[in-house]
């Protein structure tokens, strides 16, 4: 996105419990982040040493930010009744940041990147069926 348009601006998305990431790029460089249990369990292991994806995100990402797992609930059911998709913890992050801070997004073009369905279905279901 940035090769053809470097005005564009791209939030990457982790949550409080899988922050390896947010922190890393805080600080510059990688860094050994204590990680707990979350609902986006993808994002979740930290970062290998030699990780290429640090790099690439240093370059390309003007921001990363942290959403809680509530609002990734959220995202799933809003995902789910409004669209048909079922989408994991990892991969529900963009729309659940989207919520947090809706009015920062009034009238502009935003693309939420959601990435796999590997949700256990119990879990699904017990989030879907909440209010």
């Amino acid at each position: 996105m940035k090769s053809l348009d470097p005005s564009i601006k791209v939030i990457g998305v982790q949550t409080e419990g899988a922050s390896t990431m947010y922190e890393s790029w805080k600080a510059g460089e990688i860094i050994k982040v204590e990680e707990f249990q979350t609902l986006a369990e993808g994002l979740l292991g930290g970062l290998e040493p030699e990780a290429l994806t640090f790099e690439v995100i240093k370059k390309n990402v003007d921001k990363i930010v942290l959403v809680r797992d509530d609002n990734i609930k959220k995202a799933i059911r809003i995902l789910w009744n409004k669209e048909g998709q079922i989408v994991e913890g990892a991969g529900a992050t963009s729309v659940a940041y989207i919520l947090e801070h809706a009015e920062k997004f009034d009238n502009k073009n935003v693309i939420a990147v959601l990435s796999g369905g590997n949700i256990e279905e119990s879990l699904f279901r017990e989030i879907i069926a909440s209010p």
